[in-house]
């Protein structure tokens, strides 16, 4: 420790006196009586952390653990959802030095319907950095659309436009697609946790306090300065915040997918619309 001065941007955390933790490394060095042990843990899922030692009247401390999941209690932001729109939020607020995490209820990859994207995709994801690992993917292209209706077709190219930016996109999976992303995210510096499922949130002039429940079941919590909500159709904060107000039209929703396997004629489609 003598020989490591704490440094303010996080680069190790002193728990105690005989324990360092190398942040960035994810090691742990543990000091105790004459022996040193080092442990290295992931990130993103378990990791122990000593918290106290006390003397036993022995030649050795008598060291007690618990399981910390990785997560620290303060961040700069934290995220709720790690699907397209909580990922590019964390990449971006990741490569400007922020420290982001992001809470997911799910386990990626998983089904989600979709997607179609549109050429404005394309810069969104350029920005935080995640365009390569998409076009790396080998996802459909798409520079266009097309609609038949009894005879009927009209086609439209993106490419025939009046403002400057992308003229084509991607048709992908969204399992896959949002897994890309949400990995390509934490390799940027963004912390993803999977099954977080955020049960109780408040807000103040100090931020933001989370509760959540982790996969094995028991509650923490997390602070940060700031708060995005991205769990889409989860509404994760109108529904704990009683955010929720009646639509001006009644509306009744219903909706009905299914898949297919296409005998389309490769001569005379075009299947990049």
């Amino acid at each position: 420790r003598e020989k490591l001065p704490l440094h303010s941007n996080g680069h190790y955390v002193i728990l105690h006196n005989d324990i360092v933790v190398l942040r960035p490394f994810n090691i742990l060095v543990h000091h105790c009586g004459s022996r040193v042990r080092i442990d290295r843990f992931n990130r993103n899922f378990s990791c122990i952390f000593p918290f106290a030692s006390r003397r036993m009247g022995t030649s050795e401390d008598e060291v007690w653990a618990t399981h910390m999941n990785g997560i620290h209690r303060s961040y700069d932001v934290a995220v709720i959802g790690a699907g397209p729109a909580g990922a590019v939020a964390a990449a971006n607020l990741a490569r400007r030095g922020l420290e982001v995490v992001v809470l997911e209820r799910e386990t990626f990859p998983r089904f989600s319907i979709g997607e179609s994207l549109l050429p404005q995709s394309m810069a969104f994801l350029d920005e935080a950095g995640l365009l390569p690992v998409v076009q790396r993917a080998g996802f459909q292209l798409k520079n266009g659309a097309m609609f038949d209706r009894a005879n009927c077709r009209s086609v439209f190219e993106f490419s025939d436009k009046s403002t400057p930016g992308w003229a084509d996109t991607y048709q992908v999976q969204r399992a896959r697609f949002d897994k890309l992303l949400a990995d390509e995210a934490g390799s940027i510096g963004a912390q993803i946790h999977y099954g977080y499922e955020i049960v109780a949130a408040t807000m103040s002039d100090d931020g933001a306090r989370l509760v959540y429940r982790a996969p094995d079941g028991h509650q923490g919590e997390v602070r940060a300065d700031f708060c995005l909500d991205a769990s889409g159709f989860g509404r994760t904060l109108v529904r704990l915040l009683n955010l929720d107000a009646p639509a001006a039209v009644p509306m009744v929703r219903q909706s009905i997918f299914t898949h297919v396997v296409d005998n389309m004629n490769e001569a005379a489609f075009d299947r990049n619309k």
